[in-house]
């Protein structure tokens, strides 16, 4: 099984799909616009940024209410204490087939380098939806990468659904809500195992990635689909969407 290319092969069986290509209109409306590492997409209702200059910072921001969600990416070692200042800095960024793509490659202190894929999807005009890919390899004999997603929304700080208790105890595994669940952060269940939802001293919650001991030459990913909307989601819609993540076809990325 394999990311690259536009074949996934799994215990002998061969799957294609084919990527429809859009209209001029919709390519120039709907597009990342990417300058000097900064990547804009303007949605209807909400603008996505992405800031690739430091640590990778994602921001989605309302247009017409006071609603946001910012998720700050810091690659750290999960098995010794590295400074907050520490970071990956961006080797090369480019916009593909209306995807962003991010690479950090590996750099002292760290014994590892990571991805970043940032795909928009289609949504109603009061939804924003977008998927991260992320991949960490390493060249070092022995390496143990994380990859933590700061979550920061506006109010009381980035709240989960009972959030005292288990914040998703009422919903699907995998699926966190914040904001009155109109803001919601999608983890694929190939890649649960791989992630923690902690929450920091501040109040605001961590989404720890990956971990594990890795060798040379190893490549591990994972995907997340983030959901955010200016209206009310049902519990229903939530675990609609989670479903349809579940089983949608691995993202086609080289």
């Amino acid at each position: 099984m394999s990311f690259a290319g536009y074949r996934i092969e799994s215990q002998g069986i061969r799957k294609s799909y084919v990527v429809l290509p859009r209209s001029d209109r919709e390519a120039s409306e709907m597009s990342w616009q990417l300058e000097d590492n900064v990547a804009i997409w303007n949605h209807p209702n909400w603008t996505t940024r992405v800031d690739l200059r430091t640590a990778p910072i994602l921001a989605l921001l309302s247009r017409s209410m006071q609603k946001s969600l910012t998720v700050s990416i810091s690659p750290r070692d999960a098995t010794c204490d590295m400074s907050e200042g520490d970071y990956l800095p961006v080797g090369d960024s480019y916009v593909r087939q209306g995807d962003l793509i991010a690479h950090f490659p590996e750099k002292s202190p760290f014994h590892f380098g990571f991805e970043a894929y940032f795909c928009a999807l289609p949504s109603a005009p009061d939804q924003q939806i977008l998927e991260l890919w992320l991949s960490v390899q390493t060249s070092k004999l022995e390496s143990n990468p994380q990859l933590r997603l700061r979550l920061q929304t506006p109010g009381e700080g980035a709240n989960a659904t009972d959030l005292q208790a288990d914040p998703r105890a009422d919903m699907s595994p995998g699926l966190y809500l914040f904001h009155d669940k109109t803001i919601g952060i999608m983890i694929h269940p190939l890649d649960q195992s791989d992630s923690l939802l902690e929450r920091d001293d501040d109040g605001y919650w961590t989404l720890v990635t990956f971990g594990r001991f890795m060798e040379k030459g190893v490549i591990r990913r994972m995907r997340l689909r983030i959901v955010a909307c200016n209206g009310t989601i049902s519990d229903s819609q939530w675990l609609d969407w989670m479903q349809s993540f579940a089983e949608s076809p691995l993202p086609l990325t080289a």
